[in-house]
């Protein structure tokens, strides 16, 4: 199941099929400034992050994490001197879209 099958977008807004979130019980819907947020209001939120993992929105946690490995002083300035060849980034994307237009 993807987003795509659960969401459907309507000239009224985003339409979420009730069977998404029935089994949550009593649900709120919390509004943050780049995005809404549906949890259950009182039962454990596991299904719903079941449900977002299963299509994608999000992964674990123990996904998500950094890698424990540390890089060492070393290996970070070989690093260094690997990436600092060639033209800046910056000047690639200028020219990248230069030529798109």
């Amino acid at each position: 199941m993807t987003i795509r099958d659960v969401v459907t977008l309507t000239d009224k807004g985003l339409f979420i099929p009730h069977e998404v979130y029935a089994g949550f019980g009593e649900i709120e819907i919390v509004r943050l400034s780049d995005s809404i947020i549906i949890q259950p209001k009182s039962e454990p939120r596991e299904q719903f992050i079941q449900l977002l993992q299963q299509t994608g929105l999000i992964v674990s946690y123990q996904l998500a994490q950094r890698p424990e490995r540390r890089v060492s002083f070393v290996e970070r300035a070989e690093l260094a001197h690997k990436f600092s060849k060639g033209r800046p980034l910056s000047e690639l994307i200028i020219e990248e879209r230069d030529e798109q237009w």
